[in-house]
């Protein structure tokens, strides 16, 4: 079957997660989605990313909003 960009992304994310790696690197893991399905993936990530290290690189705002640390 082809997926779309987004179905590609939201996999890619799962993918990730079920491997539950210490150390987590994303980058630009929401480009594809639009903000209210990027919001909702990002309000359920913190409960299974507690205690781990996680790298997002981002374009859009939104995307860093509940980060620890923000570098530009």
């Amino acid at each position: 079957k082809n997926f779309s960009e987004g179905q590609k992304q939201r996999i890619s994310i799962a993918r990730a997660l079920v491997k539950n790696p210490d150390v987590l690197i994303m980058d630009e893991p929401t480009s594809a989605l639009d903000s209210l399905l990027e919001k909702s993936i990002f309000d359920a990530l913190p409960p299974v990313l507690k205690g781990k290290t996680v790298f997002v690189v981002a374009h859009r705002l939104a995307t860093a909003q509940k980060a620890d640390r923000i570098l530009l």
